[in-house]
């Protein structure tokens, strides 16, 4: 094989390799500030059955932490 030949190969390869990233990247959907708000509940403080806010914060912490960081 020519070097203009594996030039055109690797052209044709690092084209494809791009659009298979690019589409990858696309297809990961991320969840909307809404659907993250609309899935916290309202905190109602209830000492007598547990309902504190750190109860409360403990459920949702990870998503304050990682998702609306």
């Amino acid at each position: 094989m020519s070097d203009v030949g594996v030039e055109q190969l690797l052209e044709r390869l690092m084209l494809m390799l791009a659009d298979r990233q690019s589409s990858q990247a696309t297809s990961v959907s991320t969840p909307s500030l809404d659907s993250l708000t609309n899935s916290i509940s309202e905190f109602s403080y209830d000492p007598e059955n547990g309902a504190t806010f750190e109860s409360w914060h403990w459920h949702f912490e990870d998503l304050f932490r990682v998702h609306l960081a």
